[in-house]
């Protein structure tokens, strides 16, 4: 008796040690299909709205929500009605990637009959599209297609379009981005050869050394050829009043001299503000460009399948798009502020010297109240 009972309890031991071990495992399972069971109910919930919306020729509607519900329980029965739905709407490359991915995903599991219609379907589609070939020199430069990411020249393969009027975007750091417009047609093969121009930078032009000023014409009393003064003051010559000296020398003293110091001023702010605009310029444009390139390589990432068009893909396109804009906005900050620097250089090579009277200082010493203008001075 004591043998059986210490049988019945080891059985129970081991029964009470794996539920104790299975009780974890099992709540943490619960989530997990908790979520499989609420990603089921929001994929078929797409899923019947898209169907709705497709009988009543709702396709842009439809194909939103079928794309929907595949992001949402990636089916491969799915991508059928997204084939449908792109053909409906003309799309004749989205059409063929997503037959071509049911085919893929579905293979032993499709009926004989459904996989003949489709490939029939996959044929009439691919007469349908055409192909652009993009080249651009030099290489490296991010390709846009009708405002969407294609990839970094060299491109592996001609870009599939469906036919129409078709929007061809470059961006490459330091360059002129450049855009073409292409007319395609089923079955055509069009080619786009784009050359960048590389800008200059904001520094080099600032940097432009500027035309030399006149130099000065020096006054009498620092020529070495010119007499002493005591030369000048010992001519006999007839001197006016000493009352029309003080006068004139009070014009002399309050002549404006606004125009000269104004310039001055005027060049030294319109290069120092011009400066700091294409410096400006400068860092958004870079940094718009690496963001630009950032985003690039993070759709280069993901995989080319019907997921690609999920939330990820929008973001990164999204951040493209910034990027792209504000290195457009920079190279228009950086051109102002250079053309500001010139401006400013401009102003300061012209500009006069800083007193009328040292121009008229040869004048001086060839006589003529040479010592009233020599005091004048001092």
């Amino acid at each position: 008796m004591k043998k059986a009972f210490t049988k019945i309890d080891g059985r129970a031991l081991r029964h009470f040690l794996v539920n104790l071990i299975m009780l974890p495992i099992f709540f943490s399972a619960a989530p997990a299909a908790a979520a499989t069971l609420d990603a089921k109910q929001v994929a078929h919930a797409h899923f019947d709205r898209g169907v709705t919306a497709f009988a009543d020729k709702r396709f842009a509607e439809a194909l939103d929500e079928f794309e929907a519900a595949y992001r949402a329980e990636p089916v491969f029965q799915v991508l059928y009605n997204i084939g449908q739905v792109n053909v409906a709407l003309g799309h004749s490359v989205e059409a063929v990637a997503a037959y071509e991915e049911y085919l893929k995903l579905g293979a032993s599991a499709i009926a004989a009959a459904r996989r003949r219609e489709v490939k029939d379907e996959i044929a009439r589609q691919v007469a349908h599209i055409g192909t652009i070939a993009v080249a651009t020199h030099p290489e490296g430069a991010d390709i846009r297609l009708d405002g969407r990411l294609i990839g970094r020249t060299p491109l592996p393969a001609p870009i599939k379009v469906n036919p129409g009027r078709h929007t061809v975007e470059t961006l490459l750091l330091a360059h002129g981005n450049e855009v073409r417009e292409v007319e395609t047609r089923g079955g055509s093969v069009e080619s786009v050869e784009l050359t960048l121009v590389p800008l200059a930078p904001a520094a080099t032009i600032a940097a432009t050394p500027a035309k030399p000023a006149p130099a000065p014409v020096a006054p009498a009393s620092a020529s070495p050829a010119a007499a002493p003064p005591a030369t000048v003051t010992a001519t006999p010559r007839p001197r006016a009043p000493a009352g029309a000296d003080t006068m004139a020398a009070r014009e002399r003293a309050a002549r404006p001299r606004s125009s000269v110091s104004w310039q001055r001023v005027a060049g030294l702010t319109l290069g120092i503000g011009g400066l700091a605009a294409a410096t400006t310029g400068g860092v958004l444009a870079y940094s718009g460009a690496n963001q630009a390139h950032d985003a690039v390589s993070a759709l280069n990432q993901l995989k080319p399948t019907q997921t690609t068009f999920g939330t990820q893909w929008k973001a990164q396109d999204e951040k493209y798009t910034q990027g792209r804009d504000r290195n457009r906005l920079g190279w228009i900050v950086a051109g102002v502020g250079a053309g500001a620097v010139v401006g400013g250089v401009l102003l300061l090579a012209s500009a006069p010297e800083l007193s009328h009277d040292l121009a008229f200082a040869p004048w001086v010493a060839a006589g003529g109240e040479g010592g009233v203008l020599v005091q004048g001075l001092w």
